[in-house]
């Protein structure tokens, strides 16, 4: 088990997860039914840059009251910019997915065996 989620931390596989949660010293104390609820993980990039997603980051508050030339030099200066090139570029990380898995005792136990 790779790359999963438990109560919103990430652990990279599940001997992390094992030294997080003090399991090798504290597993065969639970009962036979011990369970916890895990989520999987997707692999996705920090962001995906575009002229829409700077622009949603723009504070109007602070715009002047000629906004329109301020947006015209800003889009002719987004223009300059190889989107899909940057956007290769960025690095990747895993974030929570919604799809939930169990982790038994067994489980735990297998891995330590």
């Amino acid at each position: 088990m790779e790359n999963i989620f438990y109560e919103g931390k990430f652990y990279s596989d599940i001997s992390e997860l094992i030294d997080d949660l003090e399991l090798e010293e504290t597993i065969n104390d639970e009962p036979d039914d011990w369970t916890i609820i895990c989520k999987e993980s997707n692999l996705q990039k920090i962001i995906t840059l575009s002229e829409d997603w700077i622009n949603d980051k723009i504070n109007d508050e602070r715009l002047p009251e000629d906004e329109d030339r301020v947006f015209d030099k800003l889009s002719k200066a987004l223009k300059t910019i190889d989107y899909d090139k940057v956007n290769a570029l960025m690095p990747e990380l895993y974030y929570e997915s919604r799809r939930k898995f169990v982790i038994t005792k067994k489980d735990i136990l297998d891995y330590l065996a």
